[in-house]
């Protein structure tokens, strides 16, 4: 038995993301052998978990019904461009841009949102101005883009950011439970600990959630709750 999986879509969202095939194999359990097949053929193991697909799909941040049912071959329909069309684009694209590691390909962008290359063209060039005022800006070049940063972003600006990246990949397993170390008061420091809790700590750091006190041990920060929305 085989479970058949849409792998154009597996390979544009990788690329959109720039999503590393290691690091989604060590995530989803999915085995590196199986997962490279599926990205040729279109089909996975029919062993593969129900926990493993939806790993993979919020891995790759679609639906599981979209991985599972590739779209069947339609005639492409016509866009009408317009500043109601492009509005919805901005709120679409604008997330994509800000959460993505890397630069992001438009190309690919527009592959996955079913968008033509005049419609993303409209929309990229609205961004700039609905993130006036926000303290972030519009990097574009060679047809990858990526919304980061002013040069001195003020601390509710670098904060929402955090809390944007947050909400959208989540805490892993190793980061919710060293938080939850730290929040309930058990000493932390920051001598004396190993590579991979270095990391964890070093991503709690970045997303606003603890910093070090006079004494190389780990706190919660007073904005915790901006970076956690839904933390109490």
């Amino acid at each position: 038995m085989k479970i058949r999986i849409n792998r154009d879509l597996i390979t544009d969202r990788m690329n959109m993301l720039a999503l590393h095939e290691r690091a989604i194999v060590q995530r989803t359990q999915i085995p590196q052998s199986q997962f490279r097949q599926a990205r040729q053929s279109g089909e996975l193991d029919g062993h593969t978990s129900l926990s493993q697909l939806h790993r993979l799909a919020t891995e790759l941040g679609v639906r599981l019904t979209d991985l599972l049912d590739p779209p069947e071959a339609a005639a492409p329909q016509q866009e009408v461009p317009g500043p109601a069309n492009d509005r919805g684009g901005v709120e679409t694209l604008i997330p994509i841009l800000v959460s993505a590691t890397n630069m992001v390909s438009l190309a690919h962008a527009a592959r996955v949102l079913g968008w033509s290359r005049d419609h993303m063209d409209a929309v990229l060039a609205a961004v700039p101005a609905a993130l006036h005022g926000t303290g972030l800006r519009l990097h574009h070049v060679n047809g990858r883009a990526k919304v980061m940063s002013t040069d001195s972003p003020g601390r509710a600006v670098a904060y929402a950011i955090g809390c944007l990246q947050t909400m959208a990949a989540g805490l892993n397993l190793a980061q919710a439970r060293t938080l939850r170390r730290i929040v309930n008061g058990e000493t932390v420091f920051h001598r004396n600990i190993g590579k991979e809790e270095k990391l964890t700590l070093g991503a709690l750091k970045n997303m606003g959630c603890i910093e070090l006190d006079d004494m190389a041990q780990y706190r919660p920060t007073s904005d915790l709750a901006l970076a956690l929305p839904d933390l109490t």
